[in-house]
Formats: C-alpha cells, sequence, structure tokens
C-alpha cells in the first residue's frame, strides 16, 4: 500500500487519503504486476 500522490509506502491506512495497492505474482512462467489505485 502507497499513498497515490507520492508512492511512498505506508505502514498503515490514513481514513481520507487516496491509496495505491500494488501487487506483484508468479503465475507458472508468468509475473503479473497490478496496481489499482483507491479513492476516499
Amino acid at each position: 500500500m502507497s499513498d497515490a500522490q507520492t508512492l511512498q509506502p505506508l505502514a498503515e491506512y490514513v481514513d481520507g487519503r487516496d491509496v495505491v495497492l500494488c501487487l506483484a505474482a508468479h503465475l507458472g512462467g508468468v509475473r503479473l504486476i497490478d496496481n489499482v489505485v483507491v479513492e476516499r
């Protein structure tokens, strides 16, 4: 979880702040990467 403006990691969610959830996973021989913006 990162701050949506700075992309700096967040240790905890702060109500009212937009965040980005970042995920990277290996599925077989394929690496999947996704980012999702979670708005207030």
